[in-house]
């Protein structure tokens, strides 16, 4: 996955290159990421060796 790719992956209704092979819309991460600020938390991502890893983090109250 290039930089540009992913930057855009919280981006809504926006689908990687092989958006073809898959049926989905492209709202997951979006939805994830607007559940964990409304939490006071964090999505991020890493990239590891098999691919991408996404990081929500949540403060406790």
């Amino acid at each position: 996955m290039n930089e540009e790719t992913l930057n855009e992956l919280i981006t809504p209704f926006k689908r990687g290159q092989n958006a073809s092979l898959v049926d989905r819309v492209g709202l997951g991460l979006t939805v994830v990421t607007t559940i964990a600020e409304q939490h006071g938390g964090t999505l991020s991502f890493e990239r590891t060796k098999k691919g991408i890893k996404a990081i929500m983090k949540i403060s406790r109250h």
